[in-house]
């Protein structure tokens, strides 16, 4: 059992949670308006014209099918209706349940958690109608009975009769006895059918109809004598509304979707879904819930701690690889948090879910948007989290698959095996992925469409993204992350042939060089050596051979072999091999060799040169490296443009500008360093890709140049300065990635 460890920000976020309560939640929708009194009991609600509903309620999930088909009048109290699909479905009915509409909970006034009401929103369900949330043939809602195991159902509108008898309730037909109460769930039961420990249970009509039948008949009994009690006049509590999002149900499959597609399947896949479930439950009763926002975020937060914890209690060596690096960078297991002593990988850890968490914050809070790692919500959410694995950890079982998947690597037997890992890296795995990747892949897949047609292009951008990519919160190419993964706890010297992966940069030219029987040569504009073999992976024709002199696309060498990596568009190639060789010498932007040189001996040795207006700049690129500015394409010239930092990346490599951005760089050498006025401004610096080219930023953060990058803190400016600058390289790895 790993050890709970003291955290001063533990006390902090109970302080702004009791301040949160003291002021409300000013920010709570506007309660839904419906015409019907509050609480009361009559079956249907008069004065609202109705009409024959036909509704088909089914168990979601369920691997046997389990229906009922009801008819009811469409101004049927929605509470009403919840007891009779309870009746129908044969549960016992001594669990909570709920509809859930367009991110609304509905459920019974007195159902309500007293404690959570500030923070979450309900609609009693005996204040609307069935009608009131479905009005369209083919809708649906859905209802979850018991909130532990979560059975939901959905309940659609098969069809609706305007002219049919509209006063009656009666149970049509169906199929298949529900699950036992108290199983654990859908997948518990789903697992439990499929190992033979139970039996689909039988379904009976007759008895179904008697148990609807009785209670539609002790309701409306009821009516009369309810009505003819006095209304009470004492004032009761005004409820609070809540808006509560749709629970993430974390299924077997969606856990296995978590995993590599190369690693097998476990018993302890439906495991782990439980626990998922309960912790996202969990996160429902803080009241720093609000925080995570949406439904996706919720999703990122559990599955990044979820696979956190299947990864530790495996000890699989991906959060092993993740404090290894950390220490290789930082000589600290990771960034942010204070550790007392060095912690335990494979238990679980209170700084390492807060730093999970985190990154799903850092993930879905948008552009522009930097997060406090000592964010009160984000410590309240973590605290929550670790405290459910600290108490389940003796008792979760080793995913016996996951723990052998990195120390055998069987993967990388074949390259396209271990592609798909990298694969994996980049779009799945929780020390990695955001939604992010996705949007990066589609992006650069747009860009191909004019060389590989239709589906290809999202093929070859999916493998080459994967291979070219900087990832996760430490930003490194997901070749780097994998030889991280499998050299802590499997063989090192695998993991340095993976770590030595050497790919041509995104797609390219290559032109052919020679072939035979066996392999083709090729070269690509810088100078790569490409020996490919010929074969099912590489499958071309002589007459393509002959009838072609290069091909465009992304090679590999893994292991001191070639592969091609996606698709390639094979033909006459040699102008665009040309064009491709010229584009490359025009980036050098005039930095020869000799200029280089040069210009380093008038700089003291340092890359950066300041210009306070573009005519300078202008003046620099005519007299120091022979430009004529009306035909230069290398670098944008804005009239106007001020505080402009150059980079000299290195001879023969070109140079990297900025703009605006001068002002906030610390060097005697800089005329434009206003420290007063560029706190913003070097925070943007560090955080948004767009502001500075990568080269650069390294160079400034290594240097300590950014002296004035800081985030507000409600423990003062100079702490929140303190906490940029103890961790400014991280910082820049987690937010900027691939532009790191």
């Amino acid at each position: 059992m790993s050890k709970k460890k003291n955290d001063p920000m533990k006390q902090y976020g109970h302080i702004l949670r009791q301040i949160s309560r003291a002021f409300g939640d000013m920010n709570a929708p506007a309660e839904p308006k419906y015409p019907y009194v509050k609480g009361h009991p009559t079956l249907v609600v008069d004065g609202v014209k109705p009409v024959a509903y036909h509704l088909y309620v089914s168990l979601i999930g369920s691997p046997v099918k389990i229906f009922r088909r009801l008819t009811v009048p469409s101004n049927l109290r929605l509470e009403h209706l919840a007891n009779i699909i309870i009746l129908a479905m044969g549960w016992d009915g001594d669990h909570l349940h709920q509809f859930c509409v367009d991110g609304i909970f509905y459920a019974p006034e007195d159902d309500a958690d007293i404690d959570m009401e500030q923070f979450y929103t309900s609609v009693d369900s005996m204040t609307v109608t069935i009608g009131d949330l479905l009005h369209e043939k083919g809708k649906s809602i859905k209802m979850e009975y018991d909130l532990g195991d979560s059975w939901m159902h959905q309940v659609r509108l098969s069809s609706l009769d305007e002219k049919g008898p509209v006063d009656t309730i009666t149970l049509d037909s169906g199929s298949g006895g529900c699950p036992e109460e108290d199983t654990g769930g859908i997948h518990y039961y789903a697992e439990m059918l499929d190992e033979g420990e139970i039996e689909p249970r039988t379904f009976s009509l007759a008895t179904a109809r008697k148990r609807v039948s009785a209670y539609v008949a002790q309701v409306r009994a009821n009516e009369q004598d309810v009505e003819a009690k006095p209304k009470k006049t004492a004032k009761t509590k005004k409820r609070a509304k809540i808006v509560r999002m749709i629970p993430y149900n974390f299924t077997t499959n969606v856990i296995r979707s978590l995993h590599p597609k190369t690693l097998a399947s476990s018993p302890t896949d439906s495991d782990y879904a439980q626990i998922a479930n309960k912790l996202e439950r969990s996160l429902m009763e803080l009241p720093f819930f609000d925080e995570i926002g949406t439904a996706d975020a919720m999703k990122a937060i559990i599955s990044r701690v979820i696979m956190y914890y299947e990864d530790i209690v495996a000890d699989a060596g991906m959060w092993r690889g993740f404090v290894a690096k950390n220490m290789e960078l930082y000589g600290r297991p990771y960034p942010f948090y204070p550790v007392e002593e060095e912690p335990y990988v494979d238990e679980p850890d209170l700084n390492a879910v807060r730093l999970l968490v985190w990154d799903a914050f850092r993930e879905f809070r948008g552009e522009g948007k930097v997060i406090n790692p000592e964010n009160p919500a984000v410590t309240d959410i973590a605290e929550k989290l670790y405290e459910m694995l600290d108490e389940e950890f003796e008792e979760t079982p080793i995913n016996e698959a996951l723990a052998d998947y990195f120390r055998k690597a069987t993967f990388a037997d074949d390259f396209y095996e271990l592609r798909d890992v990298l694969k994996w890296i980049f779009f799945d795995c929780y020390l990695t992925s955001d939604h992010h990747a996705l949007d990066l892949m589609k992006d650069n897949a747009d860009d191909l469409d004019n060389i590989f047609p239709g589906d290809q292009a999202f093929y070859v951008s999916e493998c080459v993204t994967s291979m070219t990519t900087q990832v996760g919160m430490l930003a490194l190419l997901p070749k780097d992350w994998l030889a991280l993964f499998v050299g802590e706890v499997g063989d090192k010297q695998l993991a340095k042939k993976i770590a030595d992966i050497k790919t041509t940069k995104s797609i390219t030219a290559t032109r052919l060089i020679a072939y035979d029987k066996k392999t083709v040569s090729l070269e690509d504009v810088d100078g790569n050596h490409i020996v490919v073999d010929r074969g099912p992976d590489y499958a071309i024709t002589d007459d393509d051979l002959k009838q072609g002199d290069g091909a465009i696309g992304c090679f590999v060498e893994f292991d001191g072999k070639w592969y091609l990596n996606g698709n390639q568009a094979w033909g006459k190639i040699s102008q665009v091999f040309d064009q491709c060789m010229q584009e490359k010498k025009d980036t050098i932007m005039g930095v020869t060799g000799e200029r280089y040189a040069a210009l380093m001996e008038k700089t003291g040795g340092s890359p950066l040169i300041y210009f306070k207006t573009s005519a300078q700049l202008k003046k620099f690129l005519v007299q120091e490296l022979g430009m004529k500015i009306s035909v230069h394409t290398g670098i944008q010239l804005l009239d106007g443009a001020k505080d402009i930092v150059v980079f000299i990346m290195g001879p023969n490599k070109g140079m990297a500008m900025a703009q605006d951005v001068a002002r906030c760089i610390c060097d005697p050498r800089n005329p434009c360093y206003k420290p007063k006025e560029c706190a913003d401004l070097s925070l943007a610096l560090v955080f948004d890709g767009m502001s500075a080219p990568a080269g650069m930023v390294r160079y400034l953060v290594s240097h300590k140049m950014l002296p004035d990058a800081g985030i507000n803190s409600i423990k003062g400016e100079e702490y929140g300065r303190k906490l940029v600058q103890d961790n400014l390289d991280f910082f820049c790895r987690a937010y900027r990635r691939e532009d790191y």
